[in-house]
């Protein structure tokens, strides 16, 4: 069918046909078609990776937009991915004004103690389910106009960390604004008529692919797929995945191979190495030189990784993790995505996040190790997730998911436990008390007051009330109600409910109220305090992620500093007891790290000090920051006023990582902590300094070129 043929507006098609999309795929055809999308009916499509979505969405949302019926809230459950369909749909601001009529697109995430007011101005809105919950709270008003909500990897449901917040937002738009339009996207929904009947959704479900999904089992020198046929690998190097890797990159496709750990990303990035710069022709290798050379300018000092990402990018080859800074994420994503590497080893992490497809897609091992449950078989659903990536749309004719077996007993089990398996039904995960206590803090603190008929009727909305009897419900809403009225963070007055100031104030700071239980506790106990003091507090909130567990080495070295400054920590005589001797290490090592980070310490220091990686040390600050902005807003209601400004300039300094009187350089752009310290040593110590420095002065520091010091220069010149 085409496009144009829709019953939607004229302008709308020719927007999309000008972005290459004329013919609508089956699944799309059916979405539009067979269903009552197009007329505000609520939709669950159900559909594999790369067969056009997001295109529905658009649709639906372009066509909301045009005929002024309200705003679009594109909802995803990780940063990554909404940056990425912020970049996908900006392009149509553009291509609708050159048409006459206005798409404004915005991305939000992050900093959730706003409402956001300028997104009042923006008619296609992008953002985490974390960050739109948060807005909620907040009572943004710009979300009355919101018409149609996207929820896109709807199967995050299953998902135990972020699934409740994805469950709660959608039943808080059902509950209060029922009119709202929801379409709900995923790749994989076994349970799709459950789940439709939850949203009150039609619902379209597809196998359909653009490119055929072909999957199998590796061993013995061969390829064994379901169906019976058999395939013989033309190299033989001794490693299934490395002749895959030989025959698919021969043959002009890409391979992406899935592994257990980053230490097992990296040593398999490192084997492929050796045998895919022998494939590379004289182009290939010029671009990749080039390629590999932009991996070390990143940053202003040297990032772990960078030495040997830029010989394995120059060999056509890279790993990806998420222990990798950002931009080097970016320059791996963007460079696989054009071609250029040809192979790429990866953690799971991956398959849940961008879209980066490969011809061949290998599962190296269907085992998982975690700390709490040791090995264990993965899902079918993550399974599906990464074989789902397999084909290249406009590339391939056919894609490839092959999974290594050990031995040949295996590889009838996997072909019946992952390729002809269906994955698992989408389960709520709402009865995580530590999710329930926040979401049920953050229905009352909306609301004002509150009846507990009225939660329990709030809450037998969700999908884990329809999944389960609501007396399970019940039970677990009064155990929450329980804590937060232990904590003086709800009032209740007959059956009526409360949300007190503090209360309040947790809900909008979007922290798990045991967080604001932690913080006082601390603070009650400590007498004096040092830096390490509040950094401690806050590396014992469970808010606070990752979590840096100490080794084995880790513990030698902490057990000295734990005696030397005991006194510093807010540990009681019951510490040993009720927090544990492991745990209260791992809190040293998390406040140390960030110590570290605020001290100017060198970011090389830290990795090898702290045994942390570029990507989980930016995501420790990032976290902390925020936490320690909720304690300077939380410390006046629990007693401790005289503690606001000390929170406040700590986070300051954990935003970009130095001492109090580098505050005032690093808030020009440009300027980070590394240049920041290099103009304070050479005597530029304030910003009314550099507004008198002179150009040659500027560029004998160094690290300050001569762009870096006009920039310097231009943003100074008007300070009064």
């Amino acid at each position: 069918m085409r496009l144009r043929d829709l019953p939607i507006p004229r302008d709308i098609s020719s927007m999309l046909e000008w972005k290459g999309i004329d013919t609508l795929y089956p699944p799309q055809e059916d979405a539009l078609t067979r269903s009552n999308v197009l007329k505000g009916r609520n939709l669950l499509l159900a559909t594999p990776t790369a067969s056009g979505k997001t295109l529905v969405a658009e649709v639906c949302g372009l066509k909301h937009i045009y005929e002024g019926r309200g705003k679009v809230l594109y909802l995803t459950p990780l940063r990554a991915l909404a940056y990425e369909k912020y970049q996908e749909f900006k392009v149509n601001e553009e291509l609708a004004s050159k048409l006459g009529w206005r798409v404004r697109v915005a991305l939000t995430m992050g900093d959730y103690d706003s409402e956001d007011r300028w997104l009042s101005d923006y008619d296609w809105i992008v953002t985490t389910n974390e960050k739109c919950d948060s807005l909620v709270r907040h009572k943004a008003p710009w979300l009355k106009d919101v018409s149609l909500v996207v929820a896109d990897e709807v199967h995050y449901i299953n998902d135990p960390d972020r699934g409740p917040t994805l469950e709660v937002l959608l039943t808080k738009i059902r509950y209060h604004k029922p009119e709202t339009q929801i379409l709900a996207l995923s790749a994989t929904v076994r349970n799709a008529e459950e789940i439709a009947r939850w949203l009150d959704a039609d619902y379209v479900v597809s196998v359909w692919r653009p490119v055929k999904l072909t999957e199998g089992i590796v061993y013995g020198g061969r390829i064994l797929f379901a169906d019976g046929f058999e395939k013989t690998l033309t190299s033989k190097l001794g490693d299934p995945i490395l002749d895959i890797a030989v025959d698919t990159i021969r043959d002009g496709g890409q391979l992406l191979v899935f592994t257990n750990t980053r230490r097992d990303a990296v040593s398999m990035a490192k084997k492929l190495s050796k045998v895919v710069y022998e494939l590379l022709d004289s182009e290939d290798r010029v671009n990749l030189r080039s390629i590999s050379k932009m991996i070390l300018e990143v940053g202003e000092a040297r990032i772990p990784h960078s030495d040997i990402l830029s010989e394995l990018i120059r060999r056509g080859v890279a790993f990806h993790h998420a222990g990798l800074h950002n931009m080097h994420r970016t320059f791996i994503e963007d460079y696989f995505r054009k071609g250029f590497i040809k192979a790429l080893a990866a953690t799971p992490t991956l398959a849940a996040g961008v879209n980066l497809p490969a011809r061949v897609v290998v599962i190296s091992s269907y085992y998982r190790f975690e700390p709490d449950i040791g090995y264990h078989e993965i899902p079918i659903m993550e399974y599906k997730q990464m074989a789902g990536r397999a084909g290249r749309p406009k590339y391939d004719k056919e894609g490839f998911a092959l999974i290594i077996a050990r031995d040949e007993d295996e590889v009838e089990y996997l072909i019946d436990r992952y390729i002809r398996a269906e994955a698992e039904v989408l389960r709520s995960k709402l009865s995580s008390e530590k999710v329930l206590r926040s979401h049920l803090l953050g229905v009352i603190a909306s609301e004002g007051s509150t009846s507990r008929g009225m939660l329990y009727s709030f809450f037998g909305r969700s999908l884990f009330a329809n999944q389960n009897h609501m007396e399970n419900i019940k039970r677990y809403i009064d155990k929450a109600l329980r804590f937060l009225s232990q904590y003086q963070m709800v009032e209740v007055d007959q059956d009526t409910f409360y949300a007190t100031k503090l209360g309040r104030r947790v809900s909008e700071l979007y922290i798990d109220p045991l967080s604001a239980v932690i913080l006082e506790r601390n603070l009650h106990i400590v007498r004096s305090h040092t830096d390490l003091t509040l950094l401690y507090i806050v590396a014992s909130m469970p808010d606070l992620e990752p979590k840096l567990y100490p080794s084995r080495a880790d513990i030698r070295k902490l057990e000295p500093i734990l005696d030397s400054r005991y006194s510093e920590l807010p540990l009681d005589s019951e510490w040993y007891t009720s927090v544990g001797y492991i745990e209260a290490l791992a809190r040293l090592k998390t406040a140390l790290t960030l110590e570290a980070w605020i001290e100017e310490e060198s970011e090389e220091r830290i990795y090898e000090a702290f045994h942390v990686e570029p990507g989980d040390l930016f995501r420790l600050t990032l976290t902390a920051s925020w936490l320690l902005y909720a304690s300077s807003e939380l410390s006046p209601l629990i007693g401790y006023s005289d503690l606001n400004g000390e929170f406040r300039v700590l986070k300051d300094r954990m935003e970009v990582g130095v001492k109090s009187e580098l505050l005032s350089l690093v808030k020009l752009e440009g300027i980070g902590r590394v240049r920041a310290r290099n103009l304070f040593n050479a005597g530029f110590r304030s910003l009314e300094d550099l507004r008198h420095a002179k150009m040659e002065d500027l560029v004998k520091v160094p690290s300050i070129g001569m762009a870096v010091a006009q920039r310097i220069l231009e943003q100074v010149k008007n300070l009064r």
